[in-house]
């Protein structure tokens, strides 16, 4: 409110000041607007059309706390932690989760689209999720929750578990074959009778890949796993007190 009064009658180096501040705050400002209006806005509108078409609803916004759930991907620390366009309903039969998880430090962002569906809730925790520099360089030094036989898939994976024996009865050889043959990677975590499959974000008309790639590999947990912790069927789609 001060500014015109300044640039009117202070001296030229404040006038200069002002305008300075004028021009920074109105540059921020059609940034902002230049990103909501070319790319935020459009995203959700397409968004939401797939969402349609897969007979979910949408919501631009995290209204129901999924960014507080105690999943790996999501309580990873980040200076920005943020979901939006989120999709929920029944999708083939079953309750699913669609959402997109953006965080961001200083340096870096990072995007991922997200699935989540019920699975048995006899089930341990398991965390599945690309190797990174970091993990790579914990494991090296042995800090390792989980080894699998390949040695292939162990420098491409990191795995943890609250329960070796389920980790080992999910990952057999064939289970780990597909996740290395899938491009791009993804990540998979099993807590508290749902599953978190995600991957890093795709095309708005790609999120049908991500909900199939999610209940491939369900369908893909062997048998084993199913007899040794319980296979309790899912909830019905339809029970609100089962929604994350």
């Amino acid at each position: 409110m001060l500014a015109v009064p300044i640039a009117i009658t202070g001296s030229s180096e404040d006038r200069r000041t002002v305008l300075g501040v004028i021009f920074a705050a109105g540059a921020i400002a059609l940034l902002f607007w230049a990103k909501r209006t070319i790319v935020t806005d459009p995203r959700r509108r397409a968004v939401e059309a797939e969402g349609r078409r897969l007979g979910l609803a949408f919501s631009a916004s995290d209204r129901t706390g999924i960014a507080s759930l105690p999943y790996d991907l999501l309580a990873h620390p980040a200076t920005l932690r943020e979901v939006d366009n989120v999709l929920r309903g029944t999708w083939e039969g079953t309750e699913v989760l669609v959402f997109e998880f953006r965080r961001a430090n200083d340096e870096t962002e990072w995007r991922y689209t997200c699935v989540m569906r019920p699975v048995p809730t006899g089930w341990p925790w398991l965390l599945l999720k690309p190797e990174t520099p970091l993990t790579r360089v914990a494991r090296d030094a042995g800090l390792r929750d989980v080894e699998l036989e390949s040695e292939r898939f162990n420098r491409s994976f990191e795995v943890r578990s609250s329960d070796r024996r389920f980790a080992t009865a999910v990952l057999e050889p064939r289970m780990m074959e597909w996740l290395m043959e899938l491009s791009p990677r993804y990540g998979f975590e099993i807590r508290d009778g749902w599953l978190l499959a995600f991957t890093t974000q795709v095309q708005p008309w790609e999120i049908d890949l991500v909900l199939r790639t999610g209940a491939e590999f369900l369908d893909r947990v062997p048998s084993v796993a199913h007899s040794l912790f319980g296979a309790d069927a899912p909830p019905r789609p339809d029970d609100p007190s089962r929604a994350p």
